[in-house]
């Protein structure tokens, strides 16, 4: 018998802290502009600041809302309201799998290289066995190119395909970064996160 497809609660337990500010679905049929204009509201920040947090929230929604379909939840990272920035993406989603898939995409993400539209720094792929299953990790510098040079801003991106033993699911939690400073290292920080651990505030050390 083919195992049930589970909900991200059933089969995860993720914890963040309160600086990662859950996003609105992009099919909850929730209006962004009045969501981000209530998520600033109720932080006491000068005019100003406000319109910035304002105009990078709605950057961020469309960037998670951009994402391959599937069932998601995403949290921005803003660790200091008062600069009006965001520090960081974080997507999980959640999909039907086959028997096949772990190797799939294995071979998949194993072929990726750089090409027209972006160049790839430092790119890594592993293969671990976290708590709920094995893995497959890739981090990598992500370079946009066009017109002959690099355009939008660089991109640091790690990505965790986990295959939770006995469900025909993959949780892929992807992790993006425009700060290059931010995190001391995005695979380790992600790898917290589908262990199933508390992950700390980038840039403060432990929980406080």
């Amino acid at each position: 018998m083919t195992p049930p497809t589970p909900t991200p609660s059933e089969v995860l337990r993720i914890e963040l802290p309160i600086e990662w500010i859950p996003l609105p679905d992009r099919d909850a049929g929730i209006d962004v502009d009045e969501w981000v204009d209530t998520t600033v509201s109720e932080r006491t920040l000068s005019e100003e600041v406000g319109t910035r947090l304002r105009q990078n929230l709605r950057r961020v929604i469309e960037v998670a809302h951009g994402l391959s379909a599937g069932s998601r939840r995403a949290h921005a990272l803003v660790t200091r309201p008062e600069l009006g920035r965001v520090d960081a993406l974080l997507s999980l989603r959640l999909a039907k799998v086959t028997d096949a898939a772990y190797g799939n995409y294995l071979e998949a993400v194993q072929a990726l290289t750089s090409g027209p539209r972006g160049e790839l720094l430092n790119r890594r792929v592993d293969e671990v066995v976290l708590p709920k299953g094995p893995a497959i990790v890739t981090s990598d510098i992500v370079i946009p190119l066009g017109g002959g040079g690099p355009t939008s801003p660089i991109t640091e991106r790690a990505v965790v395909a986990l295959f939770p033993t006995g469900w025909a699911s993959m949780a892929e939690f992807t992790l993006l970064t425009q700060d290059l400073a931010v995190f001391d290292d995005a695979r380790d920080y992600l790898l917290t996160i589908a262990s199933e651990e508390v992950p700390s505030v980038p840039g403060r050390g432990d929980n406080e």
